[in-house]
C-alpha cells in the first residue's frame, strides 16, 4: 500500500466520504488526490510525502560501511525545498473544483529524520521559529510568521494542512485563509480534537509569539524590534532550533 492508499484508508476509518480523484487525460494538468464530502464542505486534499535526499542517503551509507558514525544535522526553519513540496499541492488544488471547496494539503514525513520533516514542513507554513525572553519564565515559545511564510503566500488557495509522521498527526490551521473561522468547527477538524496547531490560539493564552505586521520579513532587526515593542518585551531573542542525530551500522 503507498502512502496515497494508506491516507485514504485512513480517512474512511474516520467515517469520512472519500472519493479518489482520477488523474487527469488533459496535457500538463493536475489534479488533487482526494475528494470529501459531508454535511458542511467539500474538502479536497492533496497528499505529498518528502522522503530522503538521494545524495544523503549514498552518504550515509558510505560512513557507515566505513564502521564510522554518521552525524546528521538538520535546521528547524523554512526551507525552499520543503516550500517547493506545497507550491507543487497549491498548483494541484487552486484549479479544481468550486471556489467554496476547503483545500487542504497532506505532508507526509516519511523514511529517516521524521520529526525533523515535520518541523520543517510546520516551518515553512508557518514561517515559524522559537522566541526566548530573558526576562521571562525560562521557557522559549514558537513565533509564527517570524520568516516569510507558505500559508500567507497561498491564503487564497490553501486553508489547512495536514502535518504527519508515521506515528503522529496534526492539523494546522490558516488564520489567512476567509474559511478559516468556519473550518475550524467543520467536522472534519473535530476529528483531531486538541491535536491542531493554532497560532491565534495558542498567542492568545500565552504559549506563542506572532508577527501580524505586513513587515518585511527579511529585515530581521525590524521584526525583533516589532515582537519586543509588541510584547513589551526587550529581551527577546530568537532562537533557531535544529535536529540531531548519530547512526552507527551493527
Amino acid at each position: 500500500m503507498n502512502i496515497e492508499e494508506a491516507i485514504g484508508s485512513q480517512m474512511k476509518e474516520w467515517g469520512l466520504s472519500v472519493r479518489k480523484i482520477p488523474e487527469s487525460q488533459g496535457k500538463g494538468e493536475k489534479r488533487p488526490d482526494f475528494e470529501i464530502t459531508n454535511e458542511d464542505f467539500t474538502y479536497l486534499i492533496e497528499v505529498k510525502s518528502r522522503k530522503d535526499d538521494k545524495e544523503e542517503v549514498v552518504k550515509k551509507k558510505e560512513v557507515l560501511n566505513q564502521g564510522e558514525i554518521y552525524g546528521d544535522h538538520k535546521a528547524l526553519i523554512r526551507k525552499n525545498t520543503v516550500s517547493g513540496i506545497i507550491r507543487d499541492a497549491c498548483d494541484q488544488l487552486k484549479n479544481y473544483g468550486r471556489d467554496d471547496w476547503c483545500r487542504i494539503v497532506w505532508l507526509c514525513a516519511i523514511d529517516d529524520a521524521q520529526k525533523a520533516k515535520y518541523e520543517q514542513f510546520k516551518a515553512a507554513l508557518y514561517g515559524k521559529t522559537q522566541m526566548f525572553d530573558l526576562d521571562g519564565d525560562g521557557f522559549h515559545r514558537p513565533c509564527y510568521f517570524y520568516r516569510d511564510s507558505d500559508f500567507f503566500r497561498y491564503r487564497n488557495t490553501l486553508d489547512a494542512a495536514i502535518v504527519s509522521t508515521h506515528t503522529e498527526v496534526e492539523l494546522c490551521f490558516n488564520p489567512f485563509s476567509v474559511k478559516n473561522a468556519e473550518f475550524q468547527t467543520s467536522t472534519f477538524a473535530k476529528i483531531f480534537k486538541d491535536s491542531v496547531c493554532d497560532p491565534i490560539r495558542d498567542e492568545s493564552k500565552g504559549y506563542a509569539y506572532i508577527v501580524d505586521s505586513d513587515i518585511d520579513r527579511k529585515n530581521e532587526n525590524a521584526v525583533m524590534t516589532y515582537l519586543r515593542n509588541k510584547y513589551n518585551a526587550p529581551k527577546l531573542q530568537k532562537i533557531d532550533l535544529g535536529w540531531h542525530s548519530g547512526t552507527v551500522k551493527i
